[in-house]
């Protein structure tokens, strides 16, 4: 799941709520004092996110009272159509007479918690991006809630960032996300349809397009392997997956299989068999930026593509448009 800058600041927008205005949608929870008596999760929307925050912590800003306590928990580039849905997927535990304020109930809160930890997202605590500006915008069915986006905790105390015990966000060092540029060729090799990407998060599949998909939490490295495969593993744990990548190989299970790798990692030691096994290998031409947590757009080492499979001349057709490809005469496993 690794990969180059997607990020890109957006335009200024005519300051109106229409339901396709591009805005930015907001989590914050206010009290009535500081004791948090009255407690509240508030969801809203706004041009520019700061000035918002400012007038609610001033008491204004639609609260419809006074807050003691105003602090914010997150946000994400959105539509005004997403926070409609946000509203109405909540409304059962709206605040009496209230369609943005809520009780905050492990329902609202535990998904704030995954929101948080998406690295597209806004955090007051987060070290390495300060402005919403910078966030990179993406389809609301990447981050829409659902039963599965949620992150259980601590019942809504005193604790981490006020009284909703939220920790600081989980944003690894490998969240890289391979660009389109890369996943195109893989794609159009496995006849338009990857049938699992090992390594990866609901944000990158946006792209990758994997009919299933293994994350952080799925551990990829403990689940079998099957069909055409593509993977773009984390580069902090290369010794462990290409243990599993050889063994999934062998069973036989994985038809065809793409693995991304920088190419100073093809001289290590433990990653000779992997290159003896390959059937081919596509060197990129140029650095071909990646997109996620940490990417830039200017990656500061190239990429190779590995391939394992019987489709050798078909690997060359489709990589030979974004890089030199090399077939291994001694790479290919017999069926």
């Amino acid at each position: 799941m690794r990969s180059g800058c997607y990020r890109r600041r957006q335009a200024k927008t005519p300051d109106r709520r229409s339901d396709q205005t591009q805005t930015v949608i907001y989590f914050l929870y206010t009290a009535d004092n500081a004791d948090y008596d009255g407690l509240r999760v508030k969801l809203g929307r706004a041009r520019d996110l700061h000035p918002r925050l400012a007038q609610h912590k001033k008491g204004g800003g639609q609260l419809g009272h006074r807050p003691a306590v105003c602090e914010p928990l997150c946000a994400v580039q959105g539509k005004g159509s997403d926070e409609d849905y946000l509203k109405r997927y909540f409304s059962g535990i709206a605040w009496p007479n209230e369609v943005e304020v809520f009780h905050p109930r492990p329902q609202i809160v535990d998904y704030i918690r995954w929101l948080r930890d998406q690295y597209f997202v806004w955090v007051p605590d987060d070290d390495w991006c300060l402005h919403i500006d910078d966030q990179p915008i993406l389809d609301f069915s990447l981050w829409m809630p659902d039963p599965t986006r949620v992150k259980h905790g601590p019942p809504a105390l005193n604790g981490f960032n006020g009284p909703l015990n939220m920790p600081s966000r989980v944003v690894t060092t490998d969240d890289f996300y391979t660009s389109a540029e890369i996943i195109e060729p893989a794609r159009k090799l496995f006849g338009g349809i990857i049938d699992l990407d090992p390594a990866s998060h609901a944000a990158a599949n946006g792209v990758v397009k994997a009919r299933r998909f293994f994350s952080q939490e799925d551990d990829g490295l403990s689940k079998p392997w099957a069909g055409n495969v593509w993977l773009n593993p984390p580069f902090s744990a290369w010794k462990a997956w290409v243990g599993k990548l050889l063994s999934e190989w062998s069973s036989g299970r994985v038809k065809q299989l793409c693995v991304l790798a920088a190419t100073r990692t093809i001289t290590a030691q433990y990653f000779t068999p992997l290159v003896q096994a390959a059937s081919a290998v596509c060197i990129f031409r140029g650095r071909i930026p990646f997109w996620g947590g940490h990417a830039t757009s200017s990656p500061d080492e190239g990429h190779v593509v590995f391939y394992f499979g019987n489709e050798v001349q078909r690997f060359i057709e489709c990589f030979s448009e974004i890089g030199v490809v090399y077939a291994n005469p001694t790479g290919k496993r017999d069926d």
